[in-house]
């Protein structure tokens, strides 16, 4: 499962090739990056519950 975490941030959020000089903004960087896809996976959860409580005719969920 590690893996595809890293796949999907060196394909689809940048991580191929730093960009920045620095250890501390390498740091920053990676932070940013790993924190935004933290959101995104977040944000998919509560849309996929919200559609299924909605098939369930779940009210107020």
């Amino acid at each position: 499962m590690i893996e595809r975490v890293f796949a999907d941030a060196k394909e689809k959020h940048g991580m191929r090739w730093i960009t920045v000089r620095g250890i501390k903004n390498k740091s920053m960087q990676a932070m940013l990056t790993y924190s935004a896809m933290e959101l995104k996976e977040i944000r998919l959860g509560n849309l996929l519950e919200q559609d299924s409580n909605e098939l369930m005719g779940v009210k107020g969920a």
